[in-house]
Parts: structure tokens; sequence; C-alpha cells
């Protein structure tokens, strides 16, 4: 686990950006779960990968999240790293033939998912989305157009 937060400062997150201890009620739409040993809120994809690597380095337990959106933790804890995914990753960008899709980006705007099922429909390659994320851009298209 994380001994010292000044290690994970060192990769560029923010003191503000490590709880230590971090309850996770206060990380879910549920308001229910235990602690972490730590939650790192990382802000764009350089800090995610410098993290994952200094975990892995380390063998650390991790899962990532993203509003907390549908998430239980379980009331005994998570003896892990919870990474919470920061602000830049609820963007949508979009070229003239593709669309980028960020981990979050659905679950923080369900009219993301809307225009992102709008764009496939019309042929636009949706990047970063795997199936289950297209079944759930058509389920809530579905539930928005009824």
């Amino acid at each position: 686990m994380i001994k010292n937060v000044t290690e994970i400062m060192k990769l560029g997150i923010e003191e503000k950006d490590i709880i230590i201890n971090a309850p996770m009620a206060n990380y879910t739409s549920f308001k229910v779960g235990g602690k972490a040993s730590a939650l790192v809120i990382v802000k764009n994809k350089d800090k995610l990968k410098s993290l994952l690597k200094y975990i892995n380095v380390n063998k650390m337990k991790y899962i990532l999240i993203g509003n907390g959106s549908n998430l239980l933790f379980t009331d005994n804890g998570y003896d892990g790293i919870v990474i919470k995914l920061g602000e830049e990753f609820k963007k949508l960008k979009v070229n003239c033939d593709t669309i980028s899709l960020y981990p979050t980006s659905i679950e923080a705007d369900p009219s993301a998912a809307a225009f992102i099922y709008e764009a496939r429909r019309s042929g636009l390659y949706v990047h970063g989305a795997d199936n289950d994320v297209l079944g759930g851009i058509q389920k809530i298209a579905n539930a928005l157009n009824a």
C-alpha cells in the first residue's frame, strides 16, 4: 500500500487528490461502503499512466472508478488503491470521422450517450467503446427517445 503520500506526489499528483483510508461511501452514488486503503484522483491520461506504472512496479492491488454511479463497496472496505478518474476523462473529442470516448463520458452525461448513439448510426467510428459500452449507449438512447 501507499506508505507515504510523498511517493505519489512525485508522480505529479496533488496532495489533495490522495486520500488515505478513504471512506468509499463518499465516492459512490449509493453512499455506502467501507474505507479503501487509499483513493487517488487522477486528472489526465499522463498522471494515470504514471500512477499505474508505479502501482505495477510495486505490485499493488487497485481498481479504477469513474463517477461511482451504480458502484458498491463492501462495508469491510477495499484493501487496495482506488483510482478515480478526474474531470478530463469526462470529455468527448470529435474529429471528422472518429469520436474518442473517455471512460466516464456516458455516466457523466446521458446526452453524450445519445450523441454517440446517433454518431454510430450515421457511420462514425467510436474509439474507446467496446460492445458493452455501445450496448449501454443504445439502452440510454432508447430510453431518451421513448
